[in-house]
């Protein structure tokens, strides 16, 4: 090349000057997503504290909901297609959750979770008869938040947290997904990944641009099925009320799928029945009054015991004869002890030494019941995993879809 052509490509002072000033310019051009997916500081503020407010103001809540279930392909052991909730917080970790499993006006299954303090309980009912207790099991988290992140809560107050992390608190680490349209509500998008549920999902909160409270959730099993909008579940408000102050979905619809994206596969109606703020308790609310003739599996005290029955010489009797909690199956005729998947069923092949034999044989009580809590709880615990495995896919997936897991 000719000292000329090497002049020509030599740039000149002004020229250096314009190309510095095109070069930033073409980066901002080719990605200009990067600045709009940043949100207004001030309106992350408003909607924060508008969040925090509605939150933190809450000294307690009661709530009743009512939820119908349409199954696109009923199972064939389909049971229950109605869901009524008591729920009761008083924000302090003190908390009641009442369930009602129906078919029409028919209780299939009851249930009750308490928590007072550091301590929780869990009551089964009979099927047959749901006013009767037949388990309750003591132990540290409430519920099942000791299997994931995920809260206790009935619809819609679930949707307070992102995981177990209030939305106010949670909303700092979300990536803003822009403005959105939710029916005919202006809606901002904030995406949380990665929640850990029984399965780690993407959810992305819809929060309302005009009442500042989510007014949809949808969830995604991964980013790239987020990208694509095929959700595994979304949940949906229908009609929004102010209660006290606070602007709550009293009706609402939660969609779950068969797959990312899939076919429907249930859609459940919450209809918010009543709903009370800032009452007053008494401390009996959170726990349970024990029933006569109850298995009650104390975890923290590593202790499995039978309350005394309403007859004292049945007690004595049954606890000769098949131990601590044999008259538990024949009272009730469960297949278990604590009417979970058979523990302890098998007749007198399978009774345990009861109090007057083991002091006959010079053991101590408190061995005693040591010994038999250790290795009923283990029995226990191999039942529960042994009835999850025998669930029919279906029908786990549809119960999941109710749970939103």
């Amino acid at each position: 090349m000719s000292n000329a052509s090497r002049a020509w490509w030599k740039p000149s002072l002004p020229a250096v000057g314009v190309m510095a000033m095109l070069i930033p310019l073409a980066f901002w051009v080719a990605a200009p997503s990067r600045a709009a997916e940043r949100m207004d500081q001030d309106l992350l503020n408003e909607i924060r504290d508008s969040l925090a407010w509605d939150f933190e103001s809450i000294k307690s809540v009661e709530l009743k909901t009512h939820q119908e279930i349409v199954w696109e392909s009923p199972p064939p052991n389909l049971a229950y297609n109605i869901v009524d909730e008591h729920y009761i917080d008083d924000m302090n970790l003190h908390k009641f959750y009442g369930t009602e499993y129906k078919d029409g006006d028919k209780i299939y299954q009851r249930t009750e979770k308490y928590q007072n303090g550091p301590k929780s309980a869990y009551v089964s009912f009979d099927d047959k008869n749901p006013d009767i207790q037949t388990s309750i099991i003591i132990k540290r988290d409430f519920g099942g938040e000791d299997k994931s992140d995920k809260v206790e809560r009935p619809k819609p107050i679930l949707y307070w947290y992102v995981g177990r992390t209030p939305l106010h608190q949670a909303i700092d680490k979300a990536e803003y997904g822009g403005k959105s349209k939710v029916g005919d509500r202006e809606a901002h998008a904030f995406i949380f990944k990665d929640v850990k549920w029984p399965r780690t999902q993407d959810h992305v909160f819809y929060i309302d641009a005009a009442s500042r409270i989510p007014i949809k959730v949808a969830a995604y099993r991964t980013a790239e099925d987020r990208a694509a909008g095929k959700p595994i579940w979304a949940w949906s408000a229908l009609e929004v009320e102010e209660i006290q102050g606070r602007r709550v979905p009293v009706l609402s619809e939660m969609v779950t799928y068969d797959s990312p994206g899939g076919s429907i596969e249930t859609t459940l109606t919450c209809e918010v029945q009543s709903m009370k703020f800032d009452q007053e308790f008494p401390a009996s609310t959170f726990w349970p009054e024990e029933q006569p003739g109850v298995s009650v599996l104390d975890a923290l005290a590593d202790r499995l015991y039978h309350t005394p029955e309403a007859n004292p010489a049945r007690a004595s009797q049954s606890s000769e004869t098949v131990g601590v909690c044999g008259d538990a199956r024949a009272r009730h005729g469960r297949r278990g002890v604590l009417g979970l998947g058979g523990l302890g069923a098998g007749g007198p092949a399978r009774r345990r030494r009861g109090p007057l034999a083991a002091a006959q044989a010079g053991l101590s009580r408190t061995s005693v019941w040591r010994s038999r809590s250790s290795s009923w709880r283990s029995e226990f615990h191999a039942r529960q995993k042994d009835d999850e495995r025998r669930k029919p896919r279906h029908r786990s997936r549809a119960v999941a879809g109710v749970y939103l897991d």
